[in-house]
C-alpha cells in the first residue's frame, strides 16, 4: 500500500469511529457485535410461530423433543410462556430438521458467572448473607452477561432501584404497577422500565429465562426480569417465563448493503486529501 492509499484508508475509516451493537441482519435476525452473538429479532418468536401454525410449531409434538411439562397448545394460550425444561425442548426443536432462519445452534441466552461485579445493587438471599452475589441484582451489564447487558446496555434501558454507583439511573422508580384488573397472569402491563425494544419486536414486560442452571439450587435457572430490570433466579417447573433464543457469532448479510453515507466531516478530509494529491502530482 503506498502513503497515498494508506492515509484515504486511514480517512475513510476515521469517518465513524463508533459502531451500533445492535444491527440487523435481514428481517429476522439482529447482531450484537459486542457481545458476539446472533438475537432473533422477535422477542417472542413461539407464540408468533403458533400464531401462523407455522411447521416449527405443528412439529413440535410429534418431534424426538415433545415438550416436557406442558403442551404446545398449553404454551400459546400462555402467550408463548412456558417453563425452563419446555424452553430447552423448543431450543432443541428449533435446531432439528435443518435448524430454523438458516442456523442450527441457536440456545438460550447466558448468565455469566456471578458475583457479576458490575451489578449496580445486589438482590440478597432470603437467609443467607453469605452468599447475596448469588441472586444476582440490578443494572448488570458485564458482557457475556448475555440479557443484562442487552438490556441495560445496548438497549440502554433505566432499572428500578437505580442509585447511581456504576452508572445507572438515580433512583428512576421506571416501574409503575398497573391498575387492578390489568395485568395478564402475573405480566405487567405497563412496565416503564422496558422503555427501549427497538429494533425487536414483541419484546415483553415480564422475565426470561436464561440458559444457565442457579448452582446453589439446581432446580433453579437464571432469569432476567423487563419489568424492573434485574436478574435473579425463578423455578424450572413452577414458573412459566418467555424464552428469546439467541446463537453464538454474528450472522453474514447475505444480500449487497448500501455504502453508508459520509458525515460532512468525513467529506471534508476526503476532499483535502484528494487535493494534497493533486498538489503532489504537479510538484
Amino acid at each position: 500500500m503506498n502513503q497515498v492509499t494508506f492515509l484515504l484508508a486511514g480517512a475513510i475509516g476515521l469517518i465513524n469511529l463508533s459502531h451500533a451493537a445492535l444491527n440487523p441482519v435481514g428481517g429476522d435476525l439482529i447482531n450484537d457485535t459486542t457481545q458476539n452473538i446472533t438475537w432473533m429479532r422477535d422477542a417472542n418468536s413461539f407464540k408468533t410461530l403458533c400464531d401462523a401454525n407455522h411447521a416449527k410449531f405443528t412439529s413440535w409434538q410429534g418431534s424426538v423433543n415433545p415438550p416436557v411439562d406442558q403442551t404446545a397448545v398449553t404454551i400459546c394460550s400462555n402467550n408463548g410462556r412456558m417453563t425452563w425444561n419446555d424452553a430447552e425442548a423448543w431450543i432443541a426443536h428449533l435446531n432439528s430438521g435443518g435448524g430454523y432462519l438458516g442456523y442450527a445452534d441457536w440456545r438460550q441466552p447466558a448468565t455469566a458467572v456471578q458475583p457479576d461485579t458490575t451489578c449496580e445493587s445486589v438482590i440478597a438471599v432470603d437467609n443467607s448473607p453469605s452468599w447475596p452475589e448469588q441472586r444476582g441484582g440490578y443494572n448488570c451489564r458485564a458482557v457475556g452477561n448475555e440479557l443484562a447487558h442487552l438490556f441495560n446496555v445496548s438497549l440502554n434501558n433505566p432499572n428500578d432501584n437505580g442509585t447511581g454507583t456504576t452508572g445507572g439511573d438515580v433512583g428512576s422508580n421506571c416501574f409503575d404497577p398497573p391498575a387492578t384488573g390489568t395485568t395478564t397472569g402475573n405480566e405487567q402491563s405497563p412496565a416503564h422500565c422496558f422503555d427501549n425494544a427497538a429494533p425487536f419486536t414483541n419484546a415483553k414486560s415480564f422475565f426470561y429465562w436464561s440458559s444457565t442452571v442457579h448452582l446453589p439450587i439446581p432446580s433453579a435457572a437464571w432469569s432476567f426480569s423487563t419489568i424492573l430490570g434485574y436478574q435473579d433466579r425463578n423455578n424450572k417447573v413452577s414458573n412459566t417465563l418467555y424464552v428469546w433464543p439467541v446463537r453464538p457469532g454474528n450472522a453474514v448479510v447475505s444480500t449487497p448493503q448500501s455504502v453508508p453515507s459520509m458525515t460532512p466531516w468525513g467529506l471534508g478530509i476526503i476532499g483535502l486529501l484528494l487535493g494534497w494529491v493533486a498538489w503532489r502530482r504537479l510538484q
